[in-house]
């Protein structure tokens, strides 16, 4: 049965990739929702739905964090299941759907194509 949760990951968090990894992993996992920072800490809010172990697993990951962060705690929070297509990191953690815009990321060219234009 399809469940969702909203996920709040306290912690040293801001600009460490764990919203990145976190995405990654969501997908691996086949989580659909979004991802964004909260609040003036860092705080990563994830709006996770899935499958029931799925969206367990997943928030088993999210309380474990990465090496080079440290995850202080985890509030689990049942939500309303919103039939998100995909799982997307946002720019504005925002609780209504439409209002969420993906980030979207420039690549940046290589230091060679900087100083030599190649």
């Amino acid at each position: 049965m399809k469940t969702a949760v909203k996920l709040i990951v306290i912690g040293n968090l801001y600009k460490s990739g764990f919203r990145f990894y976190a995405q990654q992993k969501g997908i691996d996992l086949g989580i659909v929702g979004t991802i964004s920072y909260q609040g003036e800490y860092g705080d990563i809010s994830i709006h996770a739905e899935g499958e029931e172990e799925v969206v367990k697993t997943f928030t088993s990951w999210c309380a474990k964090g990465l090496p080079y962060c440290k995850v202080l705690k985890v509030d689990v929070q049942n939500v309303p299941v919103q039939d998100f297509k995909s799982f997307d990191i946002v720019s504005v953690n925002s609780e209504n759907a439409d209002e969420q815009k993906p980030v979207v990321t420039k690549k940046k060219k290589s230091l060679g194509a900087r100083i030599f234009g190649f």
